[in-house]
């Protein structure tokens, strides 16, 4: 078995007693813990450590008989207490029976310990510790569509869709020119914007380039409007399209999505979770049948996006591109409005719902900043807008590790996963 050991300082260092196997079973990686609590609660280790060992075991696919080994922690420097003895000169029981009237121990063990007891591969076998929540009540989980939950920009997929239904309109070559058009304008404003080819190296800075790149956006879906590519489609057509796209996977779930889906709607109802998508795409319904397609459906109203006029009432779509409610979503600061909106509406008065935002995009940042974690996507190697999104926050100094590589000392909100895979296993793992 292998523990890990994270000390609280340089004159206070652990130590562990192990207490022997009775079971003689393998060891596994199901008891490993790190602790990083604060000195003052040093008498307590015992019986957190050995709380959470067990916790590990109960989730794990092993029976509690091949825990391993039990263990017991206890400080080097000796430390005064309220009765005026050492806490590591007093018995473990007596400590432990101490630290079991603590109301808050079991608050410190969650946002405190994280234990990897699903985790097989070398690189994994290292303990760490959750990236923190400021409440471990019901959390709002707010995931981007596009390259997040799937892998691959799915507006191609839109424009082929709607294609399909008029063989005889040049849509695709209309798609080509205000791509073109689209890339033209994108680059000449950044230029215009950042002259000496300086980019923001502060929040701030970094706020106001996206403020004025929004532009850019808004006449990119003036010309899709205007071209007429999406004209005539209607929401059956679209629907059919989305479920064509899902079965011949030209819209690609991203790996474990269906299994965190379902994670997600089973802490819905046990813990009072919540989840909305936040998308720059431009049509919710079609997000809907995608994921309706996929095995994964949700009620329309929890997609925020943009929508193609007239598919919402059941008419044809005039082609227009317009916003799903009162206010559109074409940028990263029109998604940060949305999630602060969220953020109200679902947070009662002095309990404020936890916020996890996963995105992978440039138009995510502002999000992924704001929520209580931010989880950034990223493939292997990391696709443009990924890369993007990376060198944006290496350039604004903002740590980004792994989800399962967080260190108390680098106090980030944002981490990365590979997939949904890595962050339902994250969820299975940890004490969430």
């Amino acid at each position: 078995m292998a523990i890990d050991v994270a000390p609280c300082s340089r004159q206070e260092l652990p130590c562990l007693f192990f207490l022997p196997d009775l079971t003689r079973a393998p060891f596994f990686p199901a008891a490993r813990a790190i602790t990083a609590l604060e000195p003052q609660h040093h008498e307590h280790y015992n019986t957190e450590v050995l709380y959470l060992a067990f916790l590990c075991a109960v989730r794990s696919w092993w029976s509690l008989a091949g825990l391993g080994t039990f263990f017991c922690w206890s400080s080097v420097a000796p430390r005064a207490t309220k009765d005026g003895k050492s806490a590591a000169s007093r018995p473990c029981t007596e400590a432990s029976s101490e630290a079991l009237q603590t109301m808050a121990l079991t608050q410190r063990l969650r946002t405190t310990l994280y234990a990897t007891s699903h985790y097989s591969t070398p690189s994994r076998l290292a303990m760490t510790i959750r990236p923190p929540l400021p409440s471990i009540g019901p959390i709002h989980w707010i995931l981007d569509w596009d390259g997040t939950i799937t892998r691959h920009d799915t507006l191609n997929a839109l424009v082929h869709i709607s294609a399909s239904t008029k063989p005889t309109f040049p849509t695709l070559d209309h798609w080509k020119r205000v791509t073109q058009a689209y890339l033209d304008d994108y680059t000449a404003t950044i230029e215009k914007l950042v002259p000496d080819g300086r980019l923001p190296t502060t929040v701030a800075e970094e706020k106001e380039l996206l403020a004025n790149l929004k532009a850019v956006e808004q006449r990119s879906l003036n010309r899709v409007s205007a071209s007429g590519i999406f004209a005539g489609l209607t929401s059956q057509q679209l629907d059919q399209g989305a479920k064509k796209a899902v079965d011949s996977q030209q819209v690609e779930l991203r790996a474990g999505y269906l299994s965190f889906f379902q994670r997600i709607q089973a802490r819905q109802d046990a813990q009072g979770d919540q989840l909305s998508f936040l998308s720059v795409n431009w049509s919710r319904c079609f997000i809907a049948s995608c994921l309706r397609a996929a095995g994964a459906e949700v009620p329309l109203d929890s997609i925020i996006s943009n929508e193609l006029e007239g598919i919402d009432k059941g008419k044809a779509s005039t082609g227009h591109i317009q916003p799903c409610r009162d206010m559109e979503v074409i940028s990263s600061g029109d998604k940060l409005q949305w999630l602060n909106r969220l953020r109200e509406s679902n947070s009662s008065p002095g309990q404020p719902m936890s916020i996890v935002y996963v995105g992978d995009s440039w138009t995510d940042i502002e999000c992924l900043l704001t929520a209580d974690l931010g989880i950034c996507i990223r493939d292997d190697p990391m696709g443009s807008s990924q890369k993007k999104l990376a060198g944006e926050l290496q350039r604004l100094s903002i740590r980004c590790p792994h989800l399962t590589e967080w260190v108390e000392n680098q106090r980030t909100s944002i981490v990365w996963a590979k997939d949904f895979k890595e962050i339902e296993e994250w969820l299975s793992s940890g004490l969430l």
